[in-house]
């Protein structure tokens, strides 16, 4: 490793991993991502650092967490668009 390689973290990677597959559509909206306990297992680190990583991707919008269903692709935001209109 040189001296110019950051020393990225691994919940930034699971969430640039996550990130990929949902904006490539390999995920689609309403997907369910794999459960933690299947992240952990898939990345060989603590569930508090998958965890961490899927707060991350809900708070911005891309996952929706539903309590006892699991997390799903969240569906695009829909944009419109407002019109002003003189009378």
């Amino acid at each position: 490793m040189s001296v110019a390689d950051p020393v990225v973290p691994l919940h930034q990677r699971i969430i640039a991993d996550l990130e990929a597959k949902i904006l490539s559509g390999e995920w689609p909206p309403g997907y369910r991502i794999p459960f933690e306990h299947q992240l952990v297992a898939h990345y060989g680190c603590a569930r508090m650092t998958v965890n961490k990583a899927i707060s991350t991707l809900t708070a911005a919008g891309l996952i929706v967490r539903r309590r006892r269903a699991g997390s799903f692709v969240a569906s695009p935001p829909v944009q419109s668009a407002v019109l002003q209109i003189p009378d």
